[in-house]
């Protein structure tokens, strides 16, 4: 149902075109249509006073004009029955990295900020920075992407609500700095004086090259992906911050850039995409803010859909940069909690002491693979991480991508823009190119694989690249590995089937299959030789079924990799992430105990394709299995 913000604009539009000089013959071509809604926008935000109806009926309304501004970049013009009709436009088709916070989620981050700097803790090394410079009030206080000024703004109209209160003078000097000049000229509407707005690439601007300048920086930076940064800007990043790293998103290169520029003492605010918590590139970034600074706070705001149209699953992070002298951070504590209400967020301070916080040493994190920071830990999943750890360090495990495992997980046939043309359930007789295929992630289940009588044409030929036909069938070998096991992409655990039928299968799933010998020595040279240990490869892929689908090795993933969550807490399960799992090296002592795991996994991969199915037996099955992993893991 369209709301009287949607119908005035809706209604504005139309008078506009009316009064349109554009050819009325040239109404309906697109870029005409783009034109005449850009030009529409921009007569909005410029005559703004003459506006003033349609503005008072603007979500937020302390930013009106950012509210209008967000309403054009979220829906285009489309013509329809001679007529035009405002739809919200496709979420892949809008610009990267205009995305606007709510102002609860505002609200909360500059109450936590505050509260974190005048809590009293243990932990604050940096006490005489704050008692000098944050009581004064005279503080400098930056946004970096600010857009149309939300959370300045928010900040200001708090000090001054705060100064009236105390009738106290307010010192604080407020910057916002923004790439995109109608966010900044919407910015400089607002009727607060006092702040430095100015319309640069808070990435690249050399006066923000300067470290140590601000008191404060709050904000949301924005998220783009790799792929979607502009070739030119991705060789500046690679040469200017440390943490540019593999296929890095932008939204760590301005927590380096906020890192920077934060005095020693000073405190940021920030919501941000989860994905650094745990990917590869996101490494160098959380190593530097788990040495150099305190994380107060991370806090999982990821369930709440909080960005219309966005896939990204945010977290708000509250972080202090130590000073060089003061960066021993043994005995810093990291509170952790989860908001899966946005009504929960002034529970908070309502609360105080008795909101449910987790807490857990910072340097925790610096014992973990690759420091990855995981947001959901409790006194349970410490212990249990731990536990790992130590067999690790005892040598008792390696991972399932360790250099020297015998194993290799890859990715099914990408079939690109030519699925159609190349899936079929009616391939032409004695045509050998086709290959019985699982396609579809809902065909394999926990020691379940259902064929549903589809096919791939596995050809070179397939691709006419003149055509722009693209996409990838992976190397032969690997769907031709027998016994191999198969991956879902995506569940609220690790589903793993084996297969004996040389199934071919799309990159809805994942392969894990025994390494091919390489060229390279190094990568030949194993922890072990499986065929030593099991009797046949059955066995052992029996085995290694049984180790997936068992809930101590979900546990294990779930705890390190719930920032990969999508809706409906369901995880994602890449190859990368997969790679960390732990794997027990067999010995004489522990052999016995994987026989029989293998044993067990076999009968319920027999079970699970019976028609009579009995789900007593499987449960008792189940539990044994379980049983067995911990005990092989050693938790009793």
């Amino acid at each position: 149902m369209k709301n009287h913000f949607y119908q005035s604009i809706e209604k504005q539009f139309h008078e506009y075109v009316k009064r349109s000089r554009d050819d009325k013959k040239d109404l309906y071509k697109l870029n005409t249509i783009r034109n005449l809604w850009h030009n529409f926008m921009k007569e909005l935000l410029n005559n703004s006073m003459k506006y003033s109806e349609l503005l008072s009926y603007a979500p937020d309304q302390q930013d009106p004009l950012g509210s209008l501004y967000q309403f054009f970049y979220e829906h285009e013009i489309s013509p329809e029955n001679g007529k035009f009709k405002i739809i919200i436009k496709d979420p892949k088709q809008r610009e990267p990295g205009k995305v606007y916070t709510p102002r609860k989620i505002i609200s909360f981050i500059i109450n936590l900020v505050k509260h974190s700097i005048n809590e009293e803790t243990p932990n604050k090394k940096n006490s005489e920075y704050i008692k000098s410079s944050f009581s004064k009030q005279n503080l400098k206080i930056a946004d970096i992407a600010c857009g149309t000024g939300r959370f300045l703004t928010h900040w200001w109209l708090k000090d001054l609500e705060y100064a009236l209160k105390n009738k106290k003078s307010i010192e604080t000097q407020y910057f916002g700095y923004d790439i995109d000049p109608t966010a900044i000229k919407i910015a400089k509407q607002t009727p607060i004086k006092g702040i430095v707005w100015k319309n640069i690439d808070s990435l690249l601007e050399s006066d923000l090259d300067i470290a140590n300048q601000f008191d404060i920086i709050i904000g949301n930076p924005p998220y783009i992906e790799s792929r979607a940064i502009p070739d030119n800007k991705w060789k500046i990043f690679k040469n200017k911050y440390e943490c540019a790293n593999k296929k890095f998103d932008i939204s760590i290169i301005f927590l380096e850039r906020i890192y920077h520029l934060l005095k020693p003492g000073g405190w940021a605010g920030i919501i941000i995409t989860n994905k650094w918590l745990v990917a590869d590139y996101g490494e160098i970034i959380r190593k530097i803010l788990l040495t150099k600074t305190h994380i107060e706070y991370i806090i999982d705001v990821s369930h709440l859909k909080l960005f219309k149209g966005s896939s990204t699953y945010p977290i708000i992070i509250i972080f202090q940069k130590l000073a060089q002298k003061n960066s021993n951070i043994s005995n810093f504590q990291t509170k952790l909690f989860q908001i899966k209400d946005i009504n929960e967020l002034n529970a908070f301070f309502q609360n105080g002491l008795t909101y449910p916080i987790n807490q857990v040493l910072q340097s925790f994190y610096l014992k973990s693979p690759k420091n990855i920071i995981s947001a959901s830990l409790n006194s349970k999943k410490i212990e249990l991480l731990e536990h790992f750890w130590k067999l690790i360090e005892n040598r008792d495990t390696f991972r399932l991508g360790d250099i020297g495992s015998p194993y290799d997980l890859r990715k099914g046939v990408h079939t690109g823009n030519i699925k159609i043309k190349m899936i079929t359930s009616n391939p032409p007789i004695n045509d050998k190119t086709y290959k019985h295929a699982i396609t579809s992630r809902h065909h394999v289940e926990r020691f379940h694989i259902a064929w549903q009588g589809l096919w791939i044409q596995y050809d070179p030929k397939i691709f006419d690249k003149n055509a722009g036909d693209y996409g990838s069938l992976r190397e032969k070998w690997i769907f031709e590995a027998n016994p191999k096991i198969f991956i879902k992409l995506f569940g609220i655990k690790i589903q793993a089937a084996i297969d004996f039928l040389k199934y071919y299968a799309n990159n809805s799933l994942i392969l894990l299959i025994r390494k091919k010998n390489s060229e390279n020595p190094l990568e030949n040279s194993i922890l072990y030789d499986p065929d030593k240990w099991f009797s046949t490869p059955e066995e052992e892929f029996f085995y290694l079924l049984g180790i997936l689908n068992s809930e101590l090795i979900s546990k294990y993933y779930r705890i390190y990799f719930n920032s990969t969550h999508v809706r409906g807490n369901y995880l994602q399960y890449y190859i990368k992430d997969l790679k960390n799992i732990p794997l027990i090296l067999p010995n004489r002592a522990n052999i016995f105990n994987m026989k029989e795991i293998a044993v067990v996994a076999q009968k319920l991969t027999e079970f699970y394709r019976s028609v009579k199915l009995k789900s007593s037996e499987i449960e008792k099955l189940e539990k044994k299995l379980n049983e067995l992993v911990k005990k092989l893991y050693r938790i009793i």
